[in-house]
């Protein structure tokens, strides 16, 4: 948008319509540096969000296999914990899917 064609600037000095058009260079400057961050921290947001749920995803993963370790191959798995189990795998899957 250029404000000096418009009809407030008509009667101004050459010298003040230059300020005009230097500052109205400078704010497009400034807005499109303003975009160009915006852009980069919502790249930096998604990233973020897919490392907490890779973290996520690991935290679940290293309950499991310790809890798996830790008891002997006879003993039988609670239903809570197979369950728990069984459900985080077809998550994961369907988010492997998803990516």
């Amino acid at each position: 948008m250029s404000w000096a064609t418009e009809d407030w600037t008509t009667g101004l000095s050459g010298r003040v319509l230059q300020k005009v058009q230097e500052l109205q260079a400078h704010n497009e400057k400034l807005n499109r540096e303003r975009q160009q961050r915006q852009l980069q921290l919502d790249n930096s947001e998604a990233a973020l969000h897919k490392q907490k749920q890779k973290v996520a995803i690991n935290v679940h993963l290293t309950y499991c296999l310790t809890y798996i370790r830790n008891k002997p191959l006879s003993v039988q798995f609670p239903k809570n914990v197979q369950g728990f189990c069984l459900s985080f795998h077809c998550k994961e899957t369907s988010q492997c899917y998803r990516s």
